[in-house]
């Protein structure tokens, strides 16, 4: 039986492409969840169901960073630029470089902005980022894929426009 390693320090995020963010905090630093799941059911009342095909790609994606991370200004500085242009949405892309997890959207933007405290140590900061056209593989750590494994995981033709 193989040993399998996953490491906190290894999964990656990137904004736009290009900022890789740092500053976490410690446990649980990202969160995906998808907004609508896929399928609607209605039961009758003779116990037939049916079920309705809801497109929808779009993703909740929390990030919580400590208070001290440079990503704050970052993201604040995006969320300002949004908020005056409508035009600061980025792509995120998010990777456990160990292993075969992966999330991707080319369209993502700041949803909410933490609250900011205060205290006698090192709070966080909780980023709450809405994404669409997003595609993922829930993959483990096996081993690491390759950049073309990634792609297939992502579903190639699901970011060939984010490339």
């Amino acid at each position: 039986m193989a040993l399998k390693s996953y490491s906190p320090q290894d999964v990656d995020i990137l904004l736009g492409g290009f900022y890789r963010v740092s500053g976490f905090v410690e446990d649980s630093f990202i969160n995906i969840s998808k907004d609508v799941q896929p399928y609607k059911t209605k039961r009758s009342s003779d116990g037939q169901v049916a079920r309705t095909f809801i497109k929808d790609d779009t993703y909740t994606v929390e990030i919580s960073l400590a208070s001290s991370s440079p990503a704050n200004d970052i993201l604040t500085k995006i969320y300002q630029v949004d908020s005056l242009s409508q035009y600061a949405k980025f792509p995120l892309f998010i990777k456990d470089t160990l292993g075969s997890s992966l999330f991707v959207s080319p369209t993502a933007w700041i949803k909410q902005v933490p609250d900011m405290s205060f205290t006698s140590s090192v709070s966080d900061r909780v980023w709450v980022i809405q994404a669409t056209q997003a595609t993922f593989n829930i993959g483990g750590n096996e081993g690491a894929s390759s950049a073309l494994e990634d792609l297939a995981n992502a579903g190639f033709g699901a970011i060939g426009g984010f490339l």
